[in-house]
């Protein structure tokens, strides 16, 4: 796995469209054929695991820091997400459970963590000392 960029962001929302932004462009710099629905689960897996962070981990403080760090392989492409919040589970993802046909039946909470299970190939979550790192993986698409 060789680490490509990265980027530091402190914990304001608006910061979110640079991180994805950035990830874009570099993805189009490393794929030959760029198929624009995979960066877009992409983007967003990141958006909402950073929107998590941010909102529940810092509480909207702005003074928290996150790390995204790119990494590739042959198959994949890895981005680690480092932040000082406190610690939290990713053990218990549970399947959406709703209506179609009824979009008052739709959840308004809890749907992050099973929107970026869907959107990538592989999460991990890694606590140290004191920081979380959670790792997402999304392999590339066959040819």
């Amino acid at each position: 796995m060789n680490k490509i960029i990265s980027l530091e962001i402190s914990g304001k929302l608006e910061l979110i469209k640079l991180v994805t932004l950035s990830i874009r462009s570099i993805f189009s710099c490393f794929m030959e054929h760029v198929d624009w629905h995979w960066i877009d689960e992409t983007e967003i897996a990141l958006a909402e695991v950073i929107t998590n962070i941010i909102k529940h981990g810092y509480n909207y403080n702005e003074e928290g820091d996150i790390l995204v760090e790119l990494y590739k392989s042959d198959i994949a492409f890895e981005f680690h997400l480092i932040d000082h919040a406190d610690s939290y589970s990713i053990n218990k993802i549970s399947p959406l459970d709703f209506d179609e046909l009824e979009l008052d039946t739709l959840p308004e909470n809890g749907m992050g963590l099973y929107l970026v299970s869907e959107c990538m190939n592989d999460l991990k979550y890694i606590r140290e000392e004191d920081q979380n790192r959670l790792i997402l993986v999304k392999h590339f698409i066959a040819a």
